[in-house]
């Protein structure tokens, strides 16, 4: 089971206060965006049961530019729940990536 990363929220609220942002946002501006942002993520992330099987799901392709494989694991990893719903397809790197955080025999997920 992969290790998830702190909130938005709380990564914002460890940062020192800095000068105000962009457009005159303040610090408590951004922390309560931050804080939506991250209620908003969780519950679109909590596990769930599809109404299809993966089977009868559309195919998504997960593709990343080299330089963004960090981030496309990232995304993986906050999203897997709605991911795990598809027949997911990819580069040969993203699928070893997959298949590394979901297992290559789980029956639920389609390959």
């Amino acid at each position: 089971m992969s290790r998830r990363r702190e909130s938005f929220a709380v990564q914002l609220n460890n940062q020192r206060s800095g000068p105000a942002g962009r457009r005159g946002s303040t610090y408590a501006q951004r922390l309560s965006l931050a804080e939506h942002v991250g209620t908003a993520t969780d519950e679109v992330t909590a596990p769930f049961t599809s109404t299809f099987a993966p089977s009868e799901m559309r195919q998504l392709a997960l593709v990343a530019h080299n330089h963004m494989k960090p981030a496309m694991k990232q995304f993986i990893e906050t999203y897997s729940e709605i991911l795990k719903k598809f027949r997911i397809t990819g580069t040969q790197t993203t699928m070893k990536m997959c298949k590394s955080m979901w297992g290559e025999d789980d029956p639920a997920i389609h390959y």
